[in-house]
């Protein structure tokens, strides 16, 4: 898999123990063996409604507003936690039907990424993982007007 790909987790295990049904979003390659993670959420509460980057507030977060992106409503990718997940218990999950692929955040991730290794809740060696799978993602192609 690859980062930007969101993924449902029926089972999810916050970092308060909390067991939700809840979409996350890959931002690295799983190529280390390690899969860094994000939540996300659809209740606006907290979080602000300009589209992409907050990472200045008190809860940092991606925002992408409904119709933008693969996911259905209004979605803040919340950025003060960071989860990291064994490559291959995670693939093994989605095979045996325990998590489900809904989508991709391709028009979005490159964004994402380098607002989740701006912020201040990341860990240098998940930042690290970030940079690589920012590396691997595909350039864009430039289209010439010619003449």
């Amino acid at each position: 898999m690859i980062a930007g790909t969101c993924l449902l987790d029926p089972n999810f295990v916050c970092k308060d123990g909390t067991v939700q049904n809840k979409i996350i979003v890959l931002l690295s390659d799983g190529i280390s063996g390690t899969y860094v993670v994000v939540k996300t959420t659809s209740k606006p509460s907290r979080f602000g409604i300009d589209f992409g980057c907050q990472i200045l507030g008190r809860f940092p977060c991606f925002f992408l507003p409904k119709g933008s992106c693969c996911l259905d409503l209004n979605t803040w990718i919340q950025l003060d936690a960071y989860y990291e997940f064994d490559a291959s218990l995670l693939e093994r999950k989605i095979i045996d039907g325990k998590v489900y692929q809904i989508g991709m955040l391709d028009d979005h991730i490159r964004h994402l990424l380098i607002c989740a290794i701006n912020s201040e809740d990341i860990a240098s060696s998940q930042e690290a993982l970030l940079q690589m799978a920012l590396a691997a993602l595909p350039k864009k192609a430039v289209i010439s007007s010619g003449g």
